[in-house]
């Protein structure tokens, strides 16, 4: 017998039980269209860590006031404070401790933005100097950020997030109108491209730290945190302890007594979304698994099932002259063409959903031919493992008792 007779007579077998053979492939299916979307939702966490990355900045730490264990507030008014001063003794730290630049950002609580007909609360306000933008990697789709002269000039410009701009002026019209703050004048010089799926940061406003410190938070306003550049990536750990030596300094903290601030490491807060990305990783390899196994069984079951209708057929063709090999190499096809179909099937189910969640999320929930060679032979092999069983006993059977078989 040659391949194509095989693989003809395998193909005409599962077209005579269409639907038995459409409900045996359905494990296989949901088992591979599974290996797809784990490899999808690899590649999108991947792109959601890296465009976080981008947004977050890179080589940053955040310094910010209160103990790691300070959730559970200060007595007696004495909540710690951020100012000028631990700015200037962080920047002492200099180069040859690790720290490049030290900026600090004012963020005053409920900032009305206002054009005159339309109003918004910005969903947060920061007064911070130029650099920091630079720093953490702000992007604009209009216009651009402001300068360190106009934070020198003490310039009342700001910047919007790209909801922001759109609900007060309306699609790309926001770059030289004005607007105010809490009532006072500002005029927009950009707008920031957006910056993740929360409302709060595409909401968002931010001007200079003088212009916001003299007329929006007041030149006594403590700083909500103070943004640092590390001179390398590997900085932003070396650092940390020069960095808190300096701040414990300025602050006058003995010996015995914990530090009052918090260094934060802002790829830090990205450990909780790669977790939560190889937990789904994990269900996913088990609901793989588990469709996979329990679909390979289901293909031997119904392979026995066939054995058992066709004991008749396998006796004539044994009685003729048909060796062992060939009947275990018809049912083994048989077995493998039906895993294999349910694969093309999963792998057409998978990409539609990977492109769906591309669509829906935004991050590039791509599948290489790789991952699809692989779907393919674990397609292949799933029906060679659970169909040999079955085309053994097949092929096992002595032609005088399959002949006399009813």
């Amino acid at each position: 017998m040659t391949a194509f007779s095989v693989l003809r007579m395998a193909l005409r077998s599962i077209r005579a039980s269409r639907t038995r053979s459409m409900l045996t492939m359905l494990g296989i299916v949901i088992g591979v269209s599974s290996v797809i979307l784990l490899v999808a939702a690899g590649h999108a966490t991947s792109a959601a860590v890296e465009s976080k990355l981008e947004a977050l900045g890179t080589n940053v730490l955040t310094i910010y006031p209160g103990g790691d264990d300070s959730f559970g507030g200060f007595e007696g008014g004495d909540e710690p404070q951020l100012g000028a001063r631990d700015v200037d003794a962080i920047r002492a730290v200099g180069a040859a401790g690790g720290v490049a630049a030290a900026y600090p950002v004012l963020s005053p609580s409920s900032v009305t933005l206002s054009t005159g007909t339309r109003s918004l609360t910005a969903g947060e306000f920061s007064g911070a100097p130029a650099g920091y933008l630079r720093t953490t990697n702000v992007r604009f789709s209009q216009g651009a950020a402001y300068t360190s002269a106009d934070d020198s000039a003490r310039a009342r410009v700001i910047v919007l997030g790209s909801t922001a701009a759109t609900r007060l002026f309306g699609p790309g019209r926001a770059v030289g109108r004005s607007l105010t703050a809490n009532g006072v004048r500002f005029r927009v010089v950009g707008v920031m491209r957006p910056r993740g799926a929360q409302l709060g940061d595409n909401t968002a406003a931010m001007a200079p730290y003088t212009a916001t410190r003299d007329n929006i938070a007041g030149p006594t306003a403590p700083l909500a945190s103070i943004a640092v550049q590390t001179t390398t990536r590997t900085a932003t750990r070396t650092a940390r302890a020069p960095i808190a030596a300096a701040l414990r300094a300025s602050r006058r903290l003995p010996a015995d007594k914990a530090n009052d601030f918090s260094l934060f490491d802002q790829a830090e807060l990205l450990g909780t979304t790669d977790t939560i990305a190889k937990v789904l990783r994990l269900v996913l390899a088990g609901v793989a698994a588990t469709s996979l196994f329990v679909g390979g069984m289901g293909v031997m079951n119904i392979m026995l099932v066939t054995v058992v209708e066709r004991t008749r057929e396998i006796g004539i063709r044994k009685a003729i002259g048909a060796r062992k090999q060939h009947i275990v190499a018809q049912f083994l096809t048989e077995a493998v063409v039906l895993c294999l179909s349910g694969g093309v099937a999963g792998i057409v189910l998978g990409l539609t959903a990977a492109a769906i969640a591309t669509a829906a999320t935004g991050y590039a929930a791509t599948v290489g031919p790789g991952a699809i060679a692989l779907a393919l032979g674990v397609s292949v092999a799933v029906g060679m493992f659970f169909g040999y069983y079955p085309a053994n006993r097949a092929a096992s059977l002595q032609p005088i008792d399959a002949l006399r078989h009813d």
